[in-house]
């Protein structure tokens, strides 16, 4: 479990299952997804891939949970992906739209990334839309520069690297 002053952030677990995928199906929570909202068969394999992902790999998109609530507010992690060819490890995160605004995926991102990079995985790469601004200014945060545009899914992207 990786902690913040505000936030634990955690494997999923199965008891997390019907919350989360209520949040998978929430057009809200999956904007900017390539695939937006998923239906209920969608939401139930992602949280699966979620689950075993990490079990398997021991990396992967976990819970952020708010301490003085204890409830689970979205996902942080790292995933393989590849772009334009080229296999990298992405960070990425996703809040519930009530949770937006107050500095929670800075701060877990800032917190999983310290995680990763103590198990030498620096490396690591995020993009986004254009269009999704908070997305970018978290990056800048974080020290992630710009370095190229590309499309994953059909999706036109700004992909961003740490600066090292």
């Amino acid at each position: 479990m990786i902690e913040t002053s505000r936030l634990f952030l955690r494997p999923f677990l199965e008891g997390d299952e019907f919350d989360f995928i209520r949040a998978l199906m929430d057009r809200d929570f999956m904007a900017f997804s390539p695939s937006g909202a998923l239906n209920l068969q969608q939401a139930k394999v992602r949280f699966r891939e979620l689950v075993d992902g990490y079990r398997t790999n021991s990396f992967g998109k976990i819970a952020i949970i708010v301490k003085e609530t204890q409830q689970i507010i979205g996902y942080c992690g790292i995933e393989p992906c590849e772009i334009d060819g080229i296999p990298e490890l992405e960070l990425g995160y996703r809040l519930l739209k009530s949770s937006r605004g107050f500095g929670y995926a800075t701060e877990a991102a800032r917190a999983l990334l310290s995680f990763e990079s103590q198990r030498d995985r620096n490396n690591i790469i995020a993009f986004t839309e254009p269009t999704n601004q908070p997305s970018i200014n978290v990056l800048h945060k974080l020290g992630f520069k710009q370095y190229g545009v590309s499309i994953f899914h059909d999706m036109s992207v700004i992909l961003f690297k740490k600066a090292q």
